[in-house]
């Protein structure tokens, strides 16, 4: 090989880089492309219908169990244990109400696998509860087994990140969402935040509090490998945290594109404002609204789950139809190893994905289709 030629190769690498480089919207982003993971078609899931749940809202998966929000068929959202082996229901829990073990709504729940306890967060009773799994087993109406008031933080907790400490995605409502919030438990005083990136326009206009109206999350957190992921609805975006919400990997691809959006309103700033007796500094900006330009927004990652090896997120690159809130059919899952390495495409070529969970063996995936769990072999 002649030197001319070597340097022709190395001005060849060089513009291919530079081409990556130039789609990357986010700085120091992992570029990624298609053609560069091993592409999987998932097929032959098996159907289990899960009765007498009209729909599931949420699911997690513990060993053979499947935990779950759902409506019941008396209309009424209740909490659901299931056993996968006999596809039986063993445990309804978490009634709308007021009464002793009643809530007003789930708005989340996540489970803590070594305790073997599920969280739940009722957001208007301002309440974070917990049950053990074992004791509603044996007991369908076993209490629970500890509730913990957070209606003087200016915090939810939404993600048990360990045994003292919580998740937040977003902080009080008067202030910027645009942060992951770690709090300690039970004062949810706030241990460390870190702010999502500051996107193309926001710094100039200010509207970091508008940030999530744009732009959409979804957060899983592995326990197994105490990581933290976050992906975007309407762009190709995902970040991997560690459990002190160090940032340590942004990939960003298939299609490499920013959400188009517009600004309507007249802006008016405070320096201070009162929430929950407490007086907040800082400029806060009110009165504008943020939207997605009709016939320019994509959906991205719209959903997004961990397992102790890596990531798994939901993905679908079509344009937002208009008055469309809710994504196309989508039966691409792409899998990223926790350094951002895309590693796997996987296409399920029956039914649609949306809300998924993969077991601790990354072995079966599971997917909620037209009301029943469709569960996939990973290694076929």
């Amino acid at each position: 090989m002649t030197k001319r030629t070597i340097l022709l190769l190395g001005l060849i690498l060089t513009i291919a880089t530079c081409t990556d480089d130039k789609l990357s919207v986010f700085p120091e982003s992992i570029i990624f492309h298609d053609n560069r993971v091993t592409h999987t078609h998932l097929t032959n899931g098996k159907i289990i219908e899960i009765n007498p749940i009209t729909s599931i809202y949420r699911f997690e998966i513990i060993d053979s169990l499947l935990v779950c929000s759902g409506t019941s068929v008396d209309n009424s959202c209740k909490m659901h244990i299931y056993n996968l082996n006999t596809n039986k229901r063993i445990a309804s829990f978490a009634d709308e109400g007021r009464g002793p073990g009643e809530f007003i709504r789930v708005d989340a729940f996540n489970l803590n696998r070594i305790k073997r306890e599920v969280h739940i967060t009722d957001n208007n009773q301002q309440l974070l509860i917990r049950y053990s799994i074992d004791s509603l087993i044996k007991d369908t109406q076993s209490p629970p087994s500890q509730k913990v008031s957070f209606r003087d933080s200016f915090y939810t907790p939404e993600f048990l990140i360990d045994e003292n400490s919580y998740l937040c995605d977003m902080a009080m409502p008067l202030r910027s969402t645009n942060v992951l919030t770690k709090v300690d438990y039970p004062s949810f005083e706030t241990i460390k935040v870190a702010k999502y990136p500051i996107l193309k326009d926001f710094d100039t206009v200010k509207l970091a509090r508008y940030y999530q109206n744009v732009f959409g999350r979804n957060i899983s957190y592995s326990s197994e490998a105490r990581k933290i992921v976050v992906s975007y609805v309407t762009t190709d975006l995902i970040e991997i945290y560690d459990e002190d919400i160090n940032r340590i990997a942004r990939i960003q691809g298939p299609d490499h594109f920013f959400p188009e959006y517009e600004v309507t309103g007249t802006p008016t700033t405070y320096s201070q404002m009162v929430y929950k007796n407490r007086t907040i500094k800082g400029n806060v900006i009110m009165g504008l609204t943020v939207s997605q330009k009709k016939g320019l927004a994509r959906w991205g990652y719209v959903y997004v789950t961990t397992s102790p090896k890596g990531v798994y997120a939901v993905y679908s690159g079509d344009f937002i139809a208009e008055n469309n809130t809710t994504p196309p059919s989508m039966k691409t899952i792409y899998f990223f190893d926790y350094k951002g390495k895309a590693i796997r495409k996987i296409t399920v070529e029956s039914g649609d994905v949306y809300v998924i969970k993969v077991d601790q063996l990354d072995e079966k995936l599971y997917t909620l289709y037209d009301g029943n769990l469709m569960i996939y072999n990973l290694n076929q």
